[in-house]
């Protein structure tokens, strides 16, 4: 029994001793998870797009400033109406075009803004991304607010997990038929990922088996992608139409960066979907360039992959030629 106990509390020393190395260091970054659980309070849940930053939002978050504009966005404040004589560019996306844990003044929208300065007549960039939106969410706000803005162009980031779905916000698929599983859609199944998502965001050893868990996850649906029939890709194709038409519909051009290489587009299922689809519909998507992905130096942590103020200035480079181009040549009155 001593020995039982002697052991029992060797164990306890060690996690313990662990728990607090990992809080002091953080060798990989998983304050990420509480980062992004005080992101959702700046979020106002309830419109058909599901949830956007509530407006004059300001936090500091994952170490820098957020600053939020009257109409939800990480962006320079804007009026809806499109002053005369300007074009404009919307920027639609998730938390890449968001910028997060990157400087405002240094996310991609802000220095596509400052490389169009030069342009014949003034250019205006408006930012559209919000955290975890998917191809679902950014049609519904861009058809009930977005197009408002009357855009010259609007560029579209497709990534990875933009067909995963949402329990939130408009979709003409059944929702229930969304999830493959109903557990977190009863009173006890809730209750469990509620003390789970709790538990990794206060203990750092736990975040560890969240990420783990995470990565697993997602590059399982990232490399299998989607069954064509499913309603996960049926909601996503829908959505990604209705994108497409709403452009069509009001003559306004429509650029689409896949959030990857040409080797990740062709390995990721669910890019190459979209690759496959927006073809089809007479669209070719743009992808990044590769060492955007492979080398660490481009974003805040191993867990928080996101672009740092260095990867935003590749990923502006990589979108700036084709977006001048459309601009360009664009000559709606």
């Amino acid at each position: 029994m001593r020995e039982r106990f002697v052991n029992i509390s060797l164990t306890v020393a060690v996690v313990i001793l662990a728990e607090i190395c990992l809080r002091i260091f953080d060798p990989i970054g998983i304050e990420h998870f509480e980062e992004v659980r005080k992101y959702a309070d700046g979020l106002d849940f309830g419109e058909s797009y599901g949830y956007l930053h509530k407006p004059h939002y300001q936090a500091r978050l994952q170490g820098v400033d957020m600053t939020i504009n009257s109409h939800g966005l990480r962006s320079p404040e804007t009026t809806v109406a499109r002053p005369p004589g300007t074009k404009r560019l919307l920027i639609l996306g998730d938390s890449v075009v968001l910028g997060w844990g990157a400087p405002q003044d240094s996310i991609f929208s802000a220095r596509l803004a400052t490389a169009l300065a030069g342009e014949p007549g003034p250019v205006e960039v408006i930012a559209a991304g919000v955290g975890s939106w998917n191809t679902r969410t950014e049609y519904e706000w861009l058809r009930s607010r977005g197009m408002a803005f009357d855009p010259d162009v609007v560029l579209l980031l497709v990534v990875g997990n933009d067909a995963d779905p949402k329990d939130v916000g408009h979709t003409d698929i059944p929702v229930d038929s969304l999830f493959a599983t109903t557990l977190e859609r009863n009173a006890f199944g809730r209750f469990l990922s509620d003390a789970w998502q709790a538990s990794f965001r206060r203990s750092y050893i736990l975040g560890y088996v969240q990420y783990a868990r995470q990565l697993a996850g997602q590059r399982r649906i990232e490399s299998k992608g989607y069954d064509e029939s499913s309603p996960q890709w049926r909601d996503a194709r829908q959505a990604m139409d209705g994108i497409i038409d709403e452009c069509a519909k009001r003559e306004t051009a429509l650029v689409v960066f896949l959030y990857g290489d040409d080797n990740i587009a062709k390995q990721s299922g669910v890019l190459r979907a979209y690759k496959t689809h927006l073809e089809n519909r007479g669209i070719t998507p743009y992808t990044l360039p590769g060492f955007l992905f492979t080398e660490r130096r481009y974003h805040n942590s191993i867990v928080d992959g996101h672009e740092n103020a260095a990867g935003h200035a590749v990923l502006a480079d990589a979108m700036i030629g084709p977006v001048r181009e459309h601009l360009l040549t664009d000559d709606r009155e």
